[in-house]
């Protein structure tokens, strides 16, 4: 008997683990299927979109204005960060279509900077680090809430000011897009930016060209075409 009791016993705990494993993948399973599917989709790692900006004249224009708030699941606070990109760069200006055109030269990496800020305080995740996020009102609190895993945290804003030195300022090792003003005696584009007045080497009026900042001397700037 107690030959046959010691030979039962590993069968009976062998049942109970796979009973116990059973209800641990149904469980798994179940809360699976909880999962949104746009969750389940999007598995790859979040990224801030790369801002596209042209300057005209003293203008700035971010090109991919409404492509950013798309990828970011904001157009139903188009307004909001329309206004917060303006307050955050000093600037004034209007959104024009899918554009966003501003009424001073702005570094495309200080806009950049600004719209990265906006996707962590208001859209990314505390919690998981995910997008899959919306803003809801509590009484007088805006709560990020997440639907990946399901954390809730109120909006804190960062605080900060934007200092004269930080606009409108360009420096050696800029990238952006421009397009030709005028040409000057010495045959070189000439690209009049606010304060700033561009030289690019090669460039004809009205073309549209990606340049680097190479020195930057008081208000001239020498800048060549990038691919």
């Amino acid at each position: 008997m107690s030959e046959k009791g010691d030979k039962a016993a590993p069968e009976g705990g062998q049942q109970v683990e796979e009973e116990l494993l059973y209800d641990y993948e149904n469980l798994l399973e179940r809360a699976w299927e909880r999962i949104p599917q746009e969750v389940v989709a999007s598995s790859e790692r979040f990224e801030v979109p790369q801002v596209d900006v042209l300057y005209e004249g003293k203008s700035t224009i971010l090109r991919n204005f409404v492509d950013i708030v798309q990828r970011i699941n904001r157009m139903d606070h188009l307004e909001q960060i329309y206004k917060f990109l303006l307050k955050e760069l000093g600037t004034a200006g209007v959104i024009d279509g899918r554009r966003l055109v501003m009424n001073s030269v702005i570094p495309e990496e200080k806009i950049g900077e600004k719209i990265k800020d906006y996707v962590e305080t208001y859209v990314l995740c505390s919690e998981c680090g995910r997008p899959d996020t919306r803003l809801e009102k509590e009484g007088r609190v805006l709560m990020l809430v997440c639907t990946a895993c399901g954390a809730r945290r109120p909006v804190r804003v960062k605080k900060g000011r934007t200092t004269q030195e930080e606009k409108g300022v360009i420096k050696v090792g800029d990238i952006m897009e421009v397009t030709v003003q005028s040409v000057g005696r010495q045959g070189d584009g000439m690209v009049r930016m606010g304060k700033y007045l561009m030289f690019i080497p090669g460039c004809g009026r009205g073309e549209k060209v990606k340049v680097k900042v190479e020195s930057v001397k008081g208000n001239i700037i020498i800048a060549r075409p990038v691919e």
